[in-house]
C-alpha cells in the first residue's frame, strides 16, 4: 500500500482533534487519576486543539510540528507548556499508530522541548519552627505540623480518616489522599502505588496538636452547624472535607506575614 508521509492513506480524513477526543475518552480516561486526566485535558484544549486540531494526522508533519514551538517560544509560551503540549502529541499519535490511523510518529523527528529546570528554595530548621510557631493556634496548625514533621502531601494529610490514626501509638496509616475536582468536588482515591502506603511514626510535637485538633473537631460535631460527617481527621467546621485551596491561601497568608520564603507547600 502506498504510503504518504508514513500515514495510512485510508485514514487521511481523521484530523488531530478527533485522535485527541479518542485519546481522552479511550485512553488518559482509563489509565490515570481524575486530577491528571484534569491537567492533560487543559493542556489539549488550550494549546494542541487550536494549533493542531484541524491537520488532518496525514498532513501533520514533523515541520509543522517545530515550527509552532518555535512560534510559541518566541510567542513567550512557558517551557513547561511546551514541554507537557510535546509529551501529549508524542503520547497521542502513539496510540493513534496502535488504533490503526498512521504508521509513523512526527514527533519523533522534532526536538523536544526541554523540560525546565527549576532551582528549588526550602526552608531553614529556624524558618521552619517560626512558620510552625506561627500556625500553632490555628485550626489547621495539624496540616502544617503533619507536613513539616512527617513530609507528608497535602492530599495524603487532607484525606487521613479517622480511623487511620492512632494517637495512643503516636502513628497514623496512609490508605488514600484526597482531591478537588471542578463540578466534582471532593473525592477520595488510593494511593498511586503499593509504597504509598505506609505506616508514619509521629514525633510528640505531632502527637500533640494532632490531639487538639480532634478536640476541636469534637466541638464542632456539637454545633448545631454540623451537617454530616465525613469521616475525616480534618475537616471544616460543618464537618465537611477542608478543601485544599484554601489551605494553599491560608499557607501563602502565613508566609506573607512573617516574612519567610516564598516556597511551595511540598518544598
Amino acid at each position: 500500500t502506498k504510503l504518504t508521509n508514513g500515514f495510512r492513506p485510508t485514514n487521511d480524513k481523521i484530523t488531530v482533534a478527533q485522535l485527541m477526543n479518542r485519546y481522552l475518552t479511550d485512553y488518559v480516561e482509563t489509565q490515570v487519576r481524575p486530577t491528571t486526566y484534569r491537567s492533560y485535558e487543559h493542556i489539549i484544549r488550550l494549546h494542541i486543539l487550536p494549533e493542531f486540531g484541524k491537520f488532518p494526522l496525514s498532513k501533520l508533519t514533523p515541520d509543522i510540528l517545530a515550527n509552532v514551538y518555535i512560534k510559541k517560544r518566541k510567542d513567550g509560551q512557558s517551557k513547561f507548556i511546551l514541554y507537557k503540549t510535546h509529551k501529549i502529541m508524542r503520547q497521542a499519535l502513539n496510540r493513534a499508530i496502535r488504533w490503526g490511523y498512521i504508521t509513523s510518529n512526527p514527533t519523533k523527528l522534532v526536538d523536544a522541548p526541554a523540560f525546565p529546570k527549576t532551582k528549588q528554595t526550602v526552608w531553614s530548621a529556624d524558618q521552619v519552627k517560626t512558620f510552625l510557631a506561627a500556625v500553632r493556634n490555628h485550626r489547621w496548625a495539624g496540616i502544617y505540623y503533619l507536613a513539616c514533621g512527617t513530609g507528608m502531601r497535602v492530599g495524603e494529610i487532607l484525606g487521613v480518616p479517622l480511623n487511620a490514626l492512632h494517637l495512643d501509638e503516636s502513628y497514623l496509616q496512609v490508605v488514600q489522599s484526597l482531591y478537588w475536582l471542578p463540578k466534582q468536588g471532593a473525592i477520595i482515591q488510593e494511593p498511586k502505588t503499593d509504597g504509598s502506603r505506609r505506616f508514619i511514626q509521629l514525633p510528640p510535637s505531632v502527637s500533640e496538636v494532632l490531639a487538639e485538633t480532634l478536640q476541636r473537631r469534637a466541638e464542632y460535631a456539637k454545633s448545631e452547624r454540623w451537617e454530616k460527617d465525613c469521616g475525616l481527621v480534618f475537616t471544616t467546621s460543618v464537618g465537611t472535607p477542608v478543601e485544599y485551596r484554601n489551605v494553599i491561601t491560608h499557607f501563602k497568608k502565613v508566609i506573607s506575614e512573617t516574612g519567610l520564603p516564598n516556597i511551595r507547600f511540598h518544598d
